[in-house]
């Protein structure tokens, strides 16, 4: 009996420190309709979450693994939104590296700086232009395109690194 019971107990610690191990390597199940992975679209590796976290917390798993929030250059918007719709994933929130910061009018790209020269809004946004305050770049592509939200939000989207 008391065998039997240590070898349960060793093999219930075996299954814990498995899942645990799953989990901090990004390796865990992904939850029904959730979609965790690394791609390549025309060459570019980016990791796609549709895990619902805030901006910050997407910045910070975008830089956990190496990578920053998604910017676009020259055609990637198309590439990566075609990515997404012919894999199921054009209904999904996501966050992006975009934002214009406080006080400024200018939209740049996080990760390098770099002003925004291509945009993608949907109908009437950004709608912070009159706000002082951060503005980041999320995207839905089924509802249209970019949208601007406040950085600080309590918005829980899915989000893109490149």
């Amino acid at each position: 009996m008391f065998g039997r019971q240590t070898c349960r107990y060793a093999l219930h610690l075996v299954f814990i420190f498995s899942s645990v191990l799953q989990i901090s390597l990004g390796l865990e199940n992904k939850s029904e309709g959730s979609f965790r992975d690394y791609v390549e679209i025309e060459g570019i590796t980016y990791y796609v979450s549709t895990g619902f976290v805030n901006r910050e917390n997407a910045f910070s798993e975008c830089r956990v693994r190496g990578m920053n929030l998604v910017s676009f250059e020259g055609g990637q918007w198309m590439s990566v939104a075609s990515w997404l719709r012919n894999n199921g994933l054009s209904n999904n929130w996501f966050w992006t590296g975009g934002l214009r910061p406080e006080n400024s009018p200018t939209w740049i790209w996080e990760s390098s700086g770099q002003p925004i020269t291509d945009f993608h809004w949907e109908h009437d946004q950004p709608s912070g232009n009159g706000s002082t305050s951060r503005f980041c770049i999320d995207f839905n592509l089924d509802f249209g395109g970019w949208d601007d939200d406040d950085c600080l939000s309590n918005y829980y989207f899915g989000y893109i690194c490149k």
